[in-house]
């Protein structure tokens, strides 16, 4: 039976840069011996003023499986509403989940934009670069009441489109909506990283392991556990086995 993965905060500084309300590089010199073969990994919360031609697809660089994700979803939170509330007398959905409901449908844009490098072997002659966005990713849904998308690897059956030389990677665009929950096993041995861009969720095992929007967490362990209470979260789930012995020089 393996455990629950435990998560470690990491913190970083952030700063506005042009079409991006906020870029964040989570992944650079500082820590990239630490989460090998993860080399590089810089996110962009895109503004209003944000255009996909403006965002260059990746170039090959020698020795790095390079991919360029972007991540769509609601411009805004969904405004919920009991469904009696507009009906004479106390509603006897009062204090529940169960009976709220989207009152209006938000408009689905651009919101996250995120470039990821992984070391590729050295026999790989030409290394993987990728540029997508999660609509064109295979989708595995309502799974335990989560929408999961399969960038790398496999899960529940579905295979991804970006295929680097790590081994046994996985990358999945993991949704929660609210009371939702997600399990996924992996190799205790792995880098395994979440980054929350969206929401709430509880990871790991204890009572306080709540982490919400622009949390990065290194994991340990052998499974990624999460679950949410009455706030959905969205989160990348990042999984490889390190790669000893590779140069860090980028």
């Amino acid at each position: 039976m393996t455990t629950a993965l435990k998560p470690k905060k990491t913190m970083w500084k952030k700063a506005p840069v042009g079409p991006c309300m906020v870029v964040r590089r989570l992944i650079d010199r500082r820590n990239a011996a630490a989460l090998d073969p993860f080399c590089w990994l810089a996110v962009c919360y895109c503004s209003a003023d944000f255009d996909r031609s403006d965002i260059l697809a990746p170039s090959a660089v020698p020795g790095r499986d390079r991919l360029n994700y972007l991540v769509t979803g609601p411009s805004e939170e969904p405004e919920l509403l009991d469904e009696l509330t507009s009906q004479a007398g106390i509603s006897r959905w009062i204090n529940t989940i169960g009976g709220l409901k989207r009152h209006t449908p938000a408009k689905t844009v651009y919101i996250l934009n995120a470039e990821l490098w992984l070391h590729a072997d050295s026999s790989t002659e030409k290394p993987q670069n990728l540029q997508t966005e999660s609509e064109n990713v295979p989708l595995v849904a309502e799974y335990y009441g989560a929408n999961v998308r399969v960038l790398c690897g496999q899960f529940e059956g579905k295979t991804g489109p970006f295929k680097p030389s790590c081994g046994e990677c996985l990358m999945l665009d993991v949704t929660l909506s609210p009371g939702a929950s997600f399990g996924c096993p992996v190799p205790p041995e792995n880098n395994t990283l979440v980054y929350v861009f969206g929401g709430r969720a509880h990871f790991g095992e204890g009572e306080e392991l709540f982490f919400g929007k622009d949390s990065f967490l290194h994991m340990s362990g052998g499974t990624v556990t999460a679950y949410t209470l009455q706030t959905g979260a969205r989160f990348w789930l990042l999984s490889a086995p390190p790669k000893t012995g590779k140069s860090l020089e980028f």
